[in-house]
């Protein structure tokens, strides 16, 4: 399940998070995650979390996926 996170940076701009899970890295064999991230300049939280659904869909294969945790 992919899930999406939003977090104030100052001066109307939020940073988007969404979080794929967790893999295996070959080289080092050591777990890491697997995120995204963009920046984006909104007036309040509620438009981030418009932006955030959108971003979410935008990244996942099949775009179906809206639903953030």
């Amino acid at each position: 399940m992919v899930k999406g996170y939003v977090r104030y940076r100052g001066n109307d701009k939020w940073q988007l998070e969404v979080d794929f899970g967790s893999y295996v890295d070959l080289k080092t064999d050591e777990q890491k995650r697997h995120k995204k991230y963009k920046l984006i300049q909104a007036k309040g939280i509620r438009e981030a979390e418009k932006a955030l659904s959108k971003f979410v869909a935008e990244v996942t294969d099949n775009g179906e996926s809206t639903a953030v945790q």
